[in-house]
């Protein structure tokens, strides 16, 4: 997920207008919004949403990017099955960018 927004945080500051942050831990959540808070009261659209990102949802569906970062490796066997269809089935970003910290990893969490 979106952690508590440190990649948000540098997109809102290179001035990206409209970003949509997605997290399950509401912890983490309420942190991102606590450090994006500035960003809003300049005219730039953040959410931050408590969720799934492999649960299709309209909040997050036709953005121009989505940067998938050190997620992979936490997704059980079967959401990593249904992570392609989830990004690219419903999200459908003009741009995906997907890391993970293991060159080796296999998807076998």
């Amino acid at each position: 997920g979106c952690g508590d927004g440190q990649l948000l945080e540098a997109c809102a500051i290179a001035g990206l207008p409209r970003l949509v942050g997605v997290e399950q831990s509401a912890k983490r959540v309420a942190a991102a919004r606590r450090r994006l808070e500035a960003f809003q009261s300049q005219g730039q659209t953040i959410d931050i949403v408590q969720g799934d990102f492999l649960q299709p949802d309209v909040r997050w569906e036709g953005v121009d990017a989505a940067v998938v970062c050190e997620v992979m490796e936490h997704l059980s066997a079967a959401d990593f099955e249904r992570f392609p269809a989830a990004l690219f089935g419903g999200c459908r970003p003009r741009l995906a960018i997907v890391t993970t910290p293991n060159a080796d990893f296999c998807g076998t969490a």
